[in-house]
């Protein structure tokens, strides 16, 4: 099975999944994402969305959010979940939105990453 890539993905799905890949690195390097976050998205308000957001969705996650480096191509198969909910959140779609986290994550949990995803999205455009 050929992996998801990066290419022809829109901007704001581009977005989130490299802000995802730069707080997993700068976890791993024990800095504090809200420099790289806000440098990247623009603004303090951005990556605190953003943040709350990634944070949010790393508890409803049943398990570690598996990311590539933010120089690859290709993607992980939660990344591209990642990029779905970006799509949908984008597009004020709550359908596909959870059509995206359906058989992942519960349902309960879909309305509150929902509106963290809309605010994420609202905050970096």
């Amino acid at each position: 099975m050929q992996m998801p890539t990066m290419p022809y993905r829109s901007a704001v799905q581009m977005r989130v999944v490299l802000g995802i890949r730069w707080m997993a690195l700068c976890s791993r390097r024990g800095h504090d994402p809200v420099v790289e976050l806000t440098q990247r998205l623009g603004s303090v308000t951005a990556a605190k969305a953003f943040l709350d957001f990634a944070d949010l969705a790393g508890r409803c996650w049943p398990d570690t959010v598996q990311v590539m480096r933010p120089c690859c191509v290709q993607m992980t198969a939660d990344e591209t979940v990642f990029a779905g909910m970006a799509d949908a959140a984008a597009r004020a779609d709550r359908d596909a939105f959870g059509t995206v986290l359906a058989g992942l994550i519960r349902h309960d949990r879909h309305e509150a990453l929902y509106q963290a995803a809309v605010a994420a999205v609202a905050s970096g455009s």
